[in-house]
């Protein structure tokens, strides 16, 4: 069935403003554009709400296969779809990690159902153990469209670089968790409240020490490096002189580093136990200025699902992570766009055109005729307060609830049908 979608402010984020106007849908792509558009199709009545590009998440945790009790690609793709997602890549540590072509396959048959776009991200080393490279060549045959040991960083150089010489004859992208272990044991960042909390540190130089050592090996073999949650200051600094010097390399940063900083931890709060670790408030600033300086090239959510009871343990023992694709733009817009800090167009650029770009999906991320029917319709005045009983995830770990939030998502639209209501 086709949609008409009727005096919606439409997002041009190539003029950077908006246009009141009309959206026809035949199939899975935009078929026009314009005023007064009449056509045998659905109508959604869009007066007063803005509508843009759907977003397009190139972090996001699912812990099908292995871990479904925690989240599985049905309600993925329920969460993704009410917080105005279409696109998500999916990454590789999972329980059963995909590694293999067999894996990759398997999880995309399964991921087809899905009224969203799941891609896969495949594993750089055998079960993520940093030891022996998979079959990057068959694995991407597969359909994986980049790869990363996400949650565990690379040490080997040498198998980096092996890594980055494939990737690079592949044409494909790897994504680097830039973590140098040995540093970070703790679960807050150093300095006094660490101390005053008694928390034992994570250094911020386990981020800068692996940034650096992987920006050199991208140097060296002119590959595409993909920087995973950028959290410090100094990470900044390397990746925008490393641009500069022409390496290949873009980065994202999520929005909790970006909102958030680590006196949220002084409350004991698992929810805000993330790792990175939320980092100072001078680490949090930097970073919305590299945003607004285009250094940050994209925003990604690192939705990472856990149960109460992974997060109700002893501070130091809960689980690392948070959810974030249904809070995503709302605490991004209430926190960052409603105060000034950056404007709307900027924002929806970082979660939509720049990771497409990224990821290579040149039919996505613009509203153009053509294109990808994936959009999303929200009301920019509407407030709410997040709470447990409205997230679709099957887990409720975010550092949101409670929070009054502006920008409600009202349809979520994803190869060309409705895949969101409110």
């Amino acid at each position: 069935m086709n949609l008409l979608i009727k005096g919606a402010k439409i997002c041009d984020l190539e003029k950077k403003e908006f246009v009141e106007a009309d959206i026809l849908i035949a199939g899975e792509k935009i078929k026009r554009i314009g005023k007064n558009l009449k056509a045998d199709a659905k109508l959604i009545d869009a007066k007063g709400l803005y509508c843009f590009p759907g977003f397009v998440d190139l972090h996001t945790h699912v812990r099908e296969p292995g871990a479904e009790y925690k989240e599985n690609i049905s309600t993925l793709t329920r969460s993704a779809s009410k917080g105005g997602f279409t696109s998500l890549l999916c990454m590789p540590n999972t329980q059963i990690c995909l590694d293999t072509p067999e894996k990759i396959r398997s999880f995309l048959k399964i991921a087809k159902s899905s009224d969203i776009n799941i891609f896969v991200c495949g594993a750089i080393t055998k079960e993520r153990k940093g030891k022996e490279l998979t079959e990057m060549f068959l694995m991407k045959r597969e359909g994986a469209l980049a790869f990363s040991d996400d949650g565990s960083w690379v040490e080997d150089s040498f198998l980096f670089l092996m890594a980055l010489r494939y990737a690079k004859f592949l044409n494909t992208l790897i994504i680097t968790h830039a973590e140098e272990k040995s540093l970070s044991q703790g679960v807050c960042r150093e300095g006094r409240l660490n101390i005053e909390c008694g928390f034992f540190p994570n250094y911020a130089i386990s981020e800068t020490i692996a940034i650096l050592r992987d920006l050199e090996i991208a140097k060296y073999t002119g590959a595409k490096l993909h920087i995973a949650h950028v959290s410090t200051k100094r990470g900044v600094v390397l990746i925008e002189r490393a641009k500069k010097e022409g390496i290949k390399v873009s980065c994202e940063a999520t929005p909790h580093h970006l909102i958030l900083n680590f006196q949220e931890l002084s409350k004991y709060d698992p929810n805000f136990k993330v790792n990175p670790p939320l980092g100072s408030e001078e680490d949090r600033k930097e970073l919305i200025k590299a945003l607004k300086k285009d250094i940050i090239d994209c925003i990604a959510t690192d939705h990472a699902p856990h149960t109460k009871e992974e997060k109700l343990r002893p501070f130091s023992e809960a689980n690392p992570g948070i959810i974030g694709l249904e809070s995503c733009f709302s605490a991004l817009y209430t926190y960052l766009v409603d105060k000034g800090y950056i404007d709307i167009f900027k924002l929806v650029e970082k979660l939509t055109l720049k990771p497409a770009q990224i990821l290579g999906l040149k039919t996505k991320g613009l509203l153009k005729e053509g294109l990808d029917a994936d959009l999303v319709l929200i009301d920019l005045d509407e407030e709410c307060v997040f709470t447990e009983k409205e997230i679709e995830s099957r887990c409720k770990n975010s550092p949101f609830l409670g929070r009054n939030l502006k920008a409600k998502v009202k349809f979520t639209i994803s190869k060309g049908k409705i895949v969101y209501k409110e």
